[in-house]
């Protein structure tokens, strides 16, 4: 398999000690518990059973738990919970940025503290350098005129309903393009 898997590891969250864990996957989970209480003088005990809580999407994309702890609510987004005790560089005044743009992806190696201006600009500095490495495609008739520019392998295949694989393979003549026309890289 290409994808490593990665050792699952579970921490008690702060200020909620032996009731919610976090885990470096992005996971949230109650514990087993017992909450006693008395109705009428007579103490009764319930047992509760520990689960992995399923997560709410909240403001802008962002996943979300509720946790709980003596009749207070509080609700936490989970990539703050992860990055607060799983990485580095923590400071008052920083934000998790998801380094992969991906909001719903909450593994510890995916999140980094960073001042606000940085992750404000974080998807713009993404999106440039991704455009920097994207190869100019060109669609050209049977004579070899350039009918349309693209500005990479994936608006290329967008615009003309196939895969970024399709079209590379095109312009590298490892597939004969069955539309008749010639496909090639930008210099």
């Amino acid at each position: 398999s290409r994808f490593c898997m990665m050792e699952e590891i579970w921490k008690d969250i702060k200020g909620f000690e032996g009731l919610y864990q976090v885990s470096n996957m992005g996971r949230v989970r109650s514990l087993d518990r017992d909450i006693v209480t008395t109705y009428r003088g007579t103490v009764h005990t319930r047992h509760y059973k520990g689960r992995i809580i399923k997560p709410k999407y909240a403001t802008a994309g962002y996943q979300a738990v509720v946790l709980a702890n003596s009749g207070v609510h509080i609700r936490e987004q989970i990539h703050r919970i992860v990055a607060f005790h799983f990485c580095d560089g923590y400071k008052d005044g920083l934000v998790v940025n998801h380094k992969n743009e991906i909001k719903d992806d909450n593994r510890a190696e995916n999140l980094e503290f960073v001042t606000y201006s940085y992750n404000s600009t974080y998807g713009e500095q993404f999106k440039r350098r991704y455009d920097k490495r994207s190869k100019r495609v060109l669609k050209c008739d049977k004579n070899g005129t350039v009918i349309c520019e693209y500005k990479s392998l994936h608006d290329a295949a967008r615009q003309n309903g196939t895969s970024a694989t399709v079209v590379s393979r095109w312009c590298n003549s490892i597939y004969k393009p069955q539309n008749g026309f010639i496909w090639r890289f930008s210099e």
